[in-house]
């Protein structure tokens, strides 16, 4: 269970440094072309069910897991992850105003909510932000159509917010995510995402692999550290047929605290 509560709460850091307010900074002088550019958001399908290898490694730890992702736009994350030896070891439903999960192993439940976790980690978090994450759609959706630019063919949206500095790299044909920065200017954290491998579904773009990288300062060791992720997606498929949400709490478990 905590391998995916990990991811998660990863992504969590990572959309929350992309809250709505912010500013937007051209870096060249390409700006006809560039306010031509408006980054693209599938609207041609309801559902979304792909598969997915994990990996992540930590300087204390390697480990994998099997992930089994539904999406129905707009309105919930469904999640269950599968262990080494093919036993489901979690699963979690998030929807706009709540989040789920079932621990199988321990036989517990958490139940919480986005204002829950934007008071817990003292920034805005939402749900918006998190599908675009695992879709590789722009977290964030309101900034200034006239201040983007081309570099080196991708499209460049420099972002600030407080503390944190924000670069979004977009495929400039299919203007999805190819690379996301993060860099925190007060502890020097720097957070990085590349969507790997695109193909097209269903005349629909979407990534084969998400790398992330985050390099940081170990609070116990103080010295540098680092952490990566690999999602390796498998058979994404982008529907208007209703899929299914198997979710129920069994009577016995207790809900964990």
């Amino acid at each position: 269970m905590r391998y995916l509560l990990f991811i998660f709460s990863f992504l969590f850091f990572i959309i929350a440094s992309c809250q709505r307010v912010s500013t937007i900074k051209n870096t060249n002088n390409d700006e006809e072309s560039a306010a031509k550019i408006t980054p693209s958001k599938d609207s041609s399908y309801e559902y979304v069910a792909v598969k997915a290898k994990v990996e992540f490694q930590t300087p204390k730890e390697n480990n994998s897991f099997k992930l089994n992702l539904r999406i129905q736009n707009n309105k919930k994350i469904w999640a269950s992850v599968t262990g080494p030896l093919g036993i489901e070891g979690l699963r979690t439903i998030i929807r706009q105003d709540s989040i789920f999960a079932l621990d199988y192993i321990n036989k517990k439940y958490i139940e919480t909510s986005f204002d829950t976790l934007s008071r817990l980690l003292n920034f805005e978090v939402d749900y918006e932000m998190l599908q675009g994450i695992l879709l590789a759609e722009m977290p964030l959706k309101n900034f200034d159509t006239t201040n983007k630019s081309i570099v080196n063919n991708q499209i460049l949206i420099k972002q600030k917010l407080k503390q944190i500095n924000i670069d979004n790299y977009l495929n400039s044909t299919h203007q999805k995510l190819e690379k996301l920065l993060l860099l925190d200017t007060r502890t020097g954290h720097r957070l990085e995402i590349v969507y790997r491998e695109y193909k097209p579904y269903n005349q629909l773009w979407f990534p084969e692999n998400m790398d992330i990288t985050v390099n940081y300062i170990d609070k116990i060791t103080r010295k540098p550290a680092k952490t990566t992720i690999n999602i390796r997606y498998q058979n994404p498929m982008f529907t208007y047929d209703k899929l299914a949400f198997p979710f129920r709490v069994p009577d016995s478990y207790r809900e964990k605290k």
